[in-house]
């Protein structure tokens, strides 16, 4: 049977046994305090581009685990995965120069060794990359592999800043179908900065075992958007009519949520973090029945996403991981 954990922006409403995620370098004395006896977090090694690189290192990554984990359940860590150097317009990675692209792999490899070094904790490092292609990731989750890590994962927050270019689809489904190649097709994989709902049943479909992302709480908290069960955006303060059957919604009058939302930022954070919950035990429930591709097929409307979905399905059968 297969199982799946979203791990959303930590936000002090949220429900103790929600799933959540917090930048080690956001763990601060208030922090801890609000997310003290949560039962599922996950650290994450940073946001590479807003942060100098001395100041994302190996000491201090460890250093505010330790306090994390001090007040609450760590499920797991992310390594530095090191992007490469900008090159060009784009930050289309599967077309840098190969060194480029291996300096950073290397670099990335270099620094999960040094935190598993530090780390004397019981808790378990995902050896991660910025990788964007099939060769690479083949290449480099197999290296990891062999020097010991049994837990894997990428950041794809990068291919999908701005408008992302149609073809970053297929690459986050190349990285993870290659790392199964590589190093065993049951391993546990984490998929960071993956926050959208149709993402989110694309990468369950070819592996990953973990996400993690911002949107349903950026979303509510910035841009004053819920959601459906559907996957549909609403911005609250054009909403005319409401129809939603999440958990939140149950058992409330359309005008009573329109106004809600509109007053509220916590209840648009709880609405949305529901509709996510919901969507990932949709996707489990349908994935075990036997009728995922149908569900799929039915999900991914835009051409972009048919055609990622579609040569995920290639993929997974050209390596026998169906």
């Amino acid at each position: 049977m297969r199982r799946f954990t979203f791990y959303r922006t930590f936000y002090p409403v949220l429900n103790k046994d929600t799933p959540v995620t917090v930048g080690f370098e956001r763990v601060s004395r208030r922090i801890l305090a609000e997310i003290k006896g949560y039962k599922h977090v996950w650290m994450h090694s940073g946001n590479w581009w807003n942060l100098k690189p001395e100041e994302r290192s190996p000491s201090k990554i460890i250093s505010s685990l330790k306090k994390l984990a001090k007040v609450c359940n760590v499920d797991g860590i992310m390594s530095l995965n090191i992007p490469p150097r900008l090159y060009g317009k784009y930050y289309d990675i599967w077309n840098y120069p190969r060194e480029l692209r291996h300096e950073a792999l290397e670099n990335s490899l270099r620094l999960s060794l040094e935190l598993r070094e530090l780390l004397d904790l019981d808790i378990p490092i995902y050896c991660c990359y910025e990788v964007g292609r099939f060769d690479d990731a083949l290449e480099w989750y197999k290296r990891a592999s062999e020097v010991g890590f049994t837990e894997f994962g990428a950041g794809f927050a990068g291919f999908l800043r701005g408008s992302p270019l149609p073809q970053a689809y297929e690459r986050i489904v190349e990285v993870i179908v290659a790392a199964r190649v590589a190093c065993g097709p049951d391993i546990k994989f984490h998929a960071s900065g993956v926050g959208s709902l149709r993402l989110l049943a694309l990468v369950f479909y070819v592996g990953a075992t973990s996400a993690d992302g911002s949107t349903p709480i950026r979303a509510a908290l910035a841009n004053r958007t819920v959601y459906d069960l559907r996957g549909k955006a609403f911005k609250v303060d054009e909403i005319k009519t409401w129809s939603c059957e999440c958990g939140f919604c149950e058992g409330r009058k359309p005008r009573e949520l329109i106004d809600l939302f509109k007053k509220s930022y916590s209840a648009r954070v709880l609405h949305n973090s529901i509709v996510w919950d919901e969507f990932i035990r949709r996707i489990i429930e349908v994935y075990n029945e036997g009728t995922y591709e149908d569900f799929l097929e039915s999900l991914m409307k835009s051409r972009t996403y048919l055609k990622a979905y579609r040569y995920a399905k290639e993929l997974l059968r050209k390596f026998k991981l169906m």
